[in-house]
């Protein structure tokens, strides 16, 4: 991470990744709140047709967090044009790790879902993991809280005091890991289950096209999962290298790395919901039909 000595505003001068912020992860971020926002006021318009499960409901609540996480950033970017402070790095290194945790959690509140509708498990026992999860991203998120009421940050990104430090990478590392396993071992077993479950229907001779639909959502479920770890792993990897022996890397390493880093976890607000919507048609027809193309949709 690369930290400044004073809070002022950014410039190709004062920053050495003023290019991939304001170059790479500007752009994206103002294409996400598009992009998301299109995909949300569709699923919101028409939410008779488009949100009747839960799974639904948590689909629309991971593109609304998207589409907020689009605005955030876009504004931040922005204003740091023009203004810098104290509590406005504050400010935006809390929301920057909350964020991230409640991408991890709602990821793996979608993966949890689909993991118990095919698994048929009761709903009241679906519920209380979900309502863990819920309680454990709120958790993780008051730890952040109260690391950046007590400390500083130069960098909008992690806390400036060491005991703070330590304390915010812990608490990022284990919502990384818990979640993304979480949501990797959920999909897997899914998937899993549901190939099993077709290679049965298969040598029994049973119509194959709604299950040939399942397998394209599992499909998406994996394609899922392994996005978290790549567009991720680089930014925590960095932070980790940053807390223990920054020397490891060389200064222009440093920066290369930190340049891709910012530029993956950007691309996310476009991977993520171009995931939902590749793999939704629903939502890509009704998404059409917002737009006015309606002859494309009765086709």
């Amino acid at each position: 991470m690369t930290t400044v000595t004073s809070y002022i505003p950014q410039s190709f001068k004062t920053d050495p990744l003023f290019v991939s912020d304001y170059f790479v992860c500007l752009p994206l971020y103002l294409f996400g709140i598009l992009f998301n926002g299109i995909i949300l006021g569709t699923m919101v318009k028409y939410q008779e047709a488009l949100i009747k499960e839960r799974i639904d409901r948590i689909t629309s609540l991971l593109v609304g967090i998207y589409f907020a996480w689009s605005i955030i950033f876009a504004g931040k970017y922005i204003l740091w044009l023009f203004y810098a402070s104290e509590t406005f790095y504050r400010i935006s290194a809390a929301l920057t790790s909350q964020v991230m945790i409640f991408v991890f959690g709602t990821n793996m509140m979608m993966a949890l879902e689909r993991y118990c509708l095919v698994h048929s498990i009761e709903p009241e026992r679906e519920m209380r993991h979900l309502q863990i999860t819920i309680v454990f991203m709120g958790s993780l998120c008051g730890i952040i809280l109260a690391v950046f009421a007590s400390s500083p940050s130069l960098d909008t990104v992690s806390p400036e005091y060491p005991l703070q430090a330590k304390v915010w990478l812990i608490t990022v590392a284990v919502a990384f890991m818990v979640f993304t396993s979480g949501t990797v071992y959920l999909y897997t077993t899914t998937y899993r289950y549901s190939s099993r479950f077709l290679k049965q229907m298969e040598s029994k001779h049973v119509a194959l096209v709604p299950l040939g639909t399942e397998r394209r959502v599992f499909c998406y479920c994996v394609v899922m999962s392994s996005t978290l770890l790549v567009l991720y792993t680089p930014e925590l990897l960095l932070n980790v290298v940053d807390a223990f022996d920054a020397a490891l890397l060389s200064e222009s390493a440093h920066l290369v790395w930190d340049h891709f880093a910012h530029a993956a976890v950007a691309v996310d607000v476009l991977v993520a919901p171009g995931l939902v919507l590749f793999f939704n048609q629903p939502i890509r027809a009704h998404g059409r039909m917002l737009l006015g193309f309606k002859e494309e949709l009765e086709n």
